[in-house]
């Protein structure tokens, strides 16, 4: 088997805007074009037997699930003889509507992958269900360390909607920092977002918000921190590792919560609380910038999009 192959994996998702998801991005559209092999969208509304009449497949990869769709496919798919690969997002026991989609999946499927070990387990724990890891892969290009501002400290938070809360709970205690800061917010949905946070009657610090696109990184980038707050629950148990990657990726101080799933990162990053590492960040700078260099070193070896990339080739290759 060799690359040409390739040709017969077809990556699959659940969205007509699938290149705005950033699971499906990073996930599925950055390694199917190093690949080079087919994407497809499929709907519920979608005839799968007309569907897999029209293209020469050998394997689905199935990203996460809106609707039920995809079962049909894949169990059309199967009546064929074609294998099923099924990623498995943000699933855990507590999220009903995920599990009346992947159960079914999980069944139909020759293989699951997730994003981290701790999600493979908690599936392992709760569904008694195997899952290989990838993780998801570096999403833009590397960017130069930061440079150091002596006015204020500039700030960014980015993500989605689905972590808006882990911001506005943050910026609680950032508010009573007596360090000027401007906060750079990165994200979708923007106007829900600053109806929350002007409830919260912020008077310390300049908030400025930029909504989420393709090239986002070039408003990342114009600070020197990224915050990333995490709680301990079990929605966040089961997050990819990407935000974490793609701040180390681009040269920013990464500043995150000390939730045990993301330990590998501990000493690339202030593994602690935001605003101690606010402080910390103020009186470190240039240990900060080792730091960081350190680990944007260490997210290109592990994370890069080929390394990812040529994981994903691998097990297609075998099971061609």
């Amino acid at each position: 088997m060799h690359d040409e192959d390739l040709k017969k994996v077809f990556w699959v998702f659940n969205s007509f805007n699938f290149k705005t998801i950033p699971s499906y991005f990073v996930a599925g559209v950055l390694p199917s074009n190093y690949l080079e092999s087919p994407k497809l969208v499929f709907l519920e509304e979608h005839d799968p037997e007309q569907t897999l009449d029209n293209i020469n497949a050998k394997i689905l990869i199935l990203f996460k699930a809106f609707d039920k769709g995809l079962v049909a496919l894949a169990k059309s798919a199967k009546r064929r003889g074609i294998k099923i690969v099924s990623v498995f997002d943000d699933w855990y026991l507590e999220n009903i509507e995920r599990t009346n989609f992947n159960l079914p999946l999980a069944e139909l499927s020759d293989l699951i992958v997730v994003k981290t070990k701790v999600a493979a387990l908690e599936i392992k724990n709760h569904f008694k269900i195997n899952a290989l890891v990838i993780p998801d892969s570096i999403r833009f290009k590397k960017n130069k360390i930061f440079k150091n501002n002596n006015k204020k400290l500039d700030l960014c938070w980015f993500g989605t909607r689905n972590n808006h809360d882990t911001l506005i709970s943050e910026l609680k205690k950032i508010e009573i920092l007596k360090i000027p800061v401007r906060i750079n917010v990165v994200t979708n949905l923007i106007d829900e977002l600053k109806k929350d946070v002007a409830d919260l009657n912020i008077k310390n610090h300049d908030i400025r918000y930029k909504a989420w696109h393709e090239n986002a990184n070039l408003d990342i980038i114009e600070s020197e921190i990224v915050i990333l707050p995490y709680t301990e629950d079990v929605k966040r148990l089961v997050k990819s590792s990407n935000r974490i990657i793609d701040s180390l990726n681009l040269g920013r101080f990464t500043i995150m919560s000390p939730v045990s799933q993301f330990r590998e990162f501990k000493d690339f990053v202030y593994y602690g609380d935001i605003c101690e590492g606010i402080r910390w960040f103020k009186d470190n700078k240039e240990l900060a910038k080792q730091i960081t260099l350190k680990g944007q070193k260490y997210v290109d070896k592990n994370y890069s999009i080929e390394f990812i990339s040529n994981k994903w080739k691998k097990i297609l290759l075998k099971m061609l």
